[in-house]
């Protein structure tokens, strides 16, 4: 297991931070995850099922969610599994829970087939990042503010389904 070491801000001037792209970001993790995967969810498929099938990770760090259309993919959505409390331990749900629990009082494999169907897309790809294990790496709320943060700062705008940073 890799630990991760691309944090992914670095100094600008010695006067503050400058933000990596979107892009760079995802691949600082992709490169650093002490665990990382991707899978398609299409229509009428079971999140439950293919989480399972594919063996996603109940590992705590982010997850980002891209809608697929026409060979065509955007960034809908950027989320993180686990909570860290004040002893540092860890609470909450981790990845795999977290992608087949809720979404807004809906069970995500209703709410997962309503985006499909109300975007029209041919399916959802999920990607996520096992970024904190044992106390060591980023802490997931980190990761997903880095990631929110690049994305925001590369597109003006926070994904179309994150409703707040």
């Amino acid at each position: 297991m890799n630990t991760v070491q691309h944090f992914p801000l670095k100094p600008v001037d010695g006067e503050g931070l400058e933000t990596m792209t979107f892009d760079t970001s995802l691949g600082a993790l992709r490169s650093s995850a002490f665990n990382h995967g991707e899978f398609e969810l299409r229509a009428a498929e079971s999140i439950n099922d293919v989480v399972r099938l594919e063996r996603v990770s109940d590992g705590f760090g982010v997850y980002v969610i891209y809608g697929q259309c026409e060979g065509e993919r955007e960034v809908l959505y950027i989320g993180k599994a686990g909570t860290i409390c004040q002893d540092g331990t860890v609470k909450m749900q981790g990845i795999r829970s977290r992608l087949t629990m809720k979404q807004d009082g809906v069970y995500r494999r209703e709410y997962f087939q309503s985006v499909i169907r109300d975007r029209g897309l041919d399916a959802l790809l999920f990607e996520w990042f096992e970024t904190y294990a044992g106390g060591k790496g980023h802490t997931p709320f980190l990761s997903e503010a880095i990631l929110l943060d690049s994305f925001l700062q590369s597109t003006g705008s926070l994904p179309v389904l994150n409703k707040a940073a």
